[in-house]
Formats: C-alpha cells, structure tokens, sequence
C-alpha cells in the first residue's frame, strides 16, 4: 500500500500530465484554426471548437484531481483550526472554503476569457451561469446540513419537555 505523499505526488504528476495535454490541444485548436480558415472559415471554427472540447475534457480530470487534493489540505487545515467536532460543522467550513475558492478561481479566468473577444463573451457569461450554479449547491449544502442541526436540536428539546417529571401541560 502506498502512503500518503506517494498518493499526493502521483496526483501532481497526473495534474501536470494533463494540465500540459489541455495546453496542447488549446495551442493545437488555436493554430489549426488559423491555418483552416483559409481553407473555409468554417472548417477552421470547427476544428478549434473539437481541439477545445478535448483540451476541456483533460481541465476536467484536472478539476478532480485538485478537489481531491484540496479536500485533503482543506481537512488538514479544519483540523488545524480545532474544527473537529462533528462532521456537520467541518462540511458547513468546507463548503464555505469551496465558494471562496470557486469565486477566486473565477476571477482569475475571467482576464484570459476577455481576450477571446465576441466568444469571450459568451464564455464568460456561461462561466457566471456555471459559478452561480455550484455556488447554489454549497448553499443549499450548507442549509440541508443546518436544518439537519435545527431539526435534531428541536427533537431534543421537546423530548425533554415532554419527559418533564412533575409538570403537567394546561
């Protein structure tokens, strides 16, 4: 079994490999669509679009392996912080570190997004839509788990006051 920097050393290595691999087929997408136009500014679009697809795929096995070594960091840093107890209030803190940095990583594509002119536009705009969309799930994370607390915390208390020796309710 392999220990844990084994583990975190192959991960860098797998985002390296495919962060190069995404950069390849963008710098590849971007030079065939320059020499296609020529051909049919058409042909040059789709080629650039498909290059794109597949360099997005390889940012997308990026994406999972950065979680899944943020997700570690992020329980080391909790624990260092003294949030242990109970694994509601240590996921609450992990989905508020996750909008931060989702916000953060946003604002740091949006200058490269600007340079694609009328398509970066759109991308832009679908990047907001998207940013948006997962900022709803850690909300609504976060307020599933909360209403989990209040629900068990209600329980409690009226199951005390129903088991109150002595007092009768009126």
């Amino acid at each position: 079994m392999s220990s844990v920097g084994e583990k975190f050393k192959q991960k860098l290595l797998k985002i390296a490999a495919n962060t190069a691999l995404a950069l390849a087929f963008g710098a590849i997408g971007t030079l065939s669509s320059v020499i296609l136009t020529s051909v049919s500014e058409s042909f040059g679009f789709y080629s650039w679009l498909v290059f794109t697809i597949v360099g997005g795929m390889f940012l997308v096995r990026v994406l999972q392996d950065v979680l899944t070594i943020g997700d570690k960091t992020v329980g080391v840093f909790l624990s260092r912080l003294g949030i242990q107890q109970g694994l509601s209030k240590r996921r609450i803190a992990k989905d508020l570190i996750y909008i931060i940095a989702t916000i953060l990583a946003t604002a740091a594509i949006f200058p490269f997004l600007k340079t694609l002119y009328t398509v970066g536009i759109v991308l832009q705009s679908t990047a907001i839509l998207i940013v948006i969309g997962i900022i709803f799930l850690f909300v609504y994370d976060i307020t599933r788990i909360l209403y989990q607390l209040l629900q068990e915390k209600a329980t409690a208390v009226t199951n005390w006051l129903v088991h109150q020796p002595g007092e009768e309710m009126k």
